[in-house]
Formats: structure tokens, sequence, C-alpha cells
């Protein structure tokens, strides 16, 4: 059976080149993005055994409509472009470790002539808790925590 691969942000850059290198080593993969020609378009392009999702991250609410159909994930990456108001972009690249996490990172951010980054660890501990922790990293130095927090449904 083939992996079945999902790439959030699959339409260009580093997320389109991910999901043709998976298909090209036989994953079955899913390629969203906000824009549905495009998102076909750039499917089409990879070739077959690609499909294309339309989910914009800006609005989480319709992410879980969004996805449904999927029914198993060997593979996640979250290849993502978050756009500014000012026209900025800020990418991030996500990278899941096992069923429990989700590390996102940013690509650097230039502020005050410093290089920043950010790290975000989202451990899913069950279907009604989770812990997150974000850390920081400025000129390529070690990783720095900013906090963390668990998080828990209540009814």
């Amino acid at each position: 059976m083939a992996a079945s691969v999902v790439v959030i942000g699959g339409t260009s850059g580093l997320g389109f080149e991910l999901a043709k290198t998976y298909r090209s080593r036989g994953a079955d993969v899913t390629i969203t993005g906000r824009d549905d020609e495009r998102c076909a378009s750039m499917a089409a392009e990879i070739g077959d055994g690609v499909r294309s999702i339309v989910l914009d991250l800006a609005e989480p609410e319709s992410i879980g409509d969004a996805l449904r159909e999927i029914e198993s994930v060997d593979r996640l990456a979250l290849v993502a472009v978050d756009r500014r108001p000012d026209g900025s972009e800020i990418v991030g690249i996500g990278r899941w470790q096992s069923p429990l996490a989700i590390t996102w990172l940013t690509a650097p951010i230039t502020a005050n002539g410093k290089s920043y980054q950010v790290r975000r660890i989202t451990s899913i501990r069950s279907d009604v808790a989770f812990e997150v922790t974000e850390e920081y990293s400025v000129d390529g130095g070690p990783m720095k925590r900013l906090g963390s927090g668990r998080y828990t449904k209540i009814e």
C-alpha cells in the first residue's frame, strides 16, 4: 500500500517540490492551497495520484470540513505562508514527528538588524487535551523557551 501524504501549502515553492518528491516515490499525495484553480492546476502538473483540496489556514473553522475526505495520513507537511497585511510573508514549515506531535518553525524574520526564528511544538495528549511549547532563537543561536501551556476541553 502506498503512503498517504498531505502537503498543506503544496501549490508553490517548497511545498510543491515536496509534493513532487513524495509522488515520484509512489506516495498518494494531497496538496492544499487557498485558490481552487491553482490547487487543481498544480495537482495536475504533478500528475496522477495527486489530489487537491482548497483550504485557508487563516480560516481555522473550515479546515476540519476541508480535510474530512482524507481517510488516513502517513505523512503531514505543513509548508504554508502567512501573508501579513503589509504584503510581507512568513513561511512556516511544519513536521509531523509522530501521531502525537507537530513542530512548526518559521523562516528567519529580520527585525532591528537581527534574525529571529520561532518554533512551536504542539503535542496531542488525547482527544480533549494538548500541550503547546513556544521557543525562539536570535541570529541562529540556540532555541530559548518563550512559554508553554496545557489545554483541556471543558464541557
